[in-house]
């Protein structure tokens, strides 16, 4: 994940697999309103795919566990 400064980033989170067709529409939205901003995903329903990088979008990192959001937050602190 790239290093940024907290603020700069949308983090969202998805629990359900099954509404995964809401976030690739969230992340639609997103792109267009904010072709910048860093997004991070994370959530249950990435544990069962994790090849998913929705690279089409551009700037969105996917997040397979707190550990690594807590290793990346504390290495951006620094």
């Amino acid at each position: 994940l790239p290093s940024r400064t907290i603020g700069q980033i949308l983090k969202l989170s998805i629990s359900v697999y099954f509404n995964m067709h809401i976030l690739v529409d969230v992340l639609k939205k997103v792109r267009q309103a904010f072709p910048e901003l860093d997004v991070l995903v994370g959530g249950q329903a990435l544990r069962w795919n994790q090849q998913i990088t929705f690279q089409e979008f551009g700037k969105v990192h996917v997040v397979h566990g707190i550990h690594e959001l807590d290793s990346w937050f504390s290495a951006d602190a620094k």
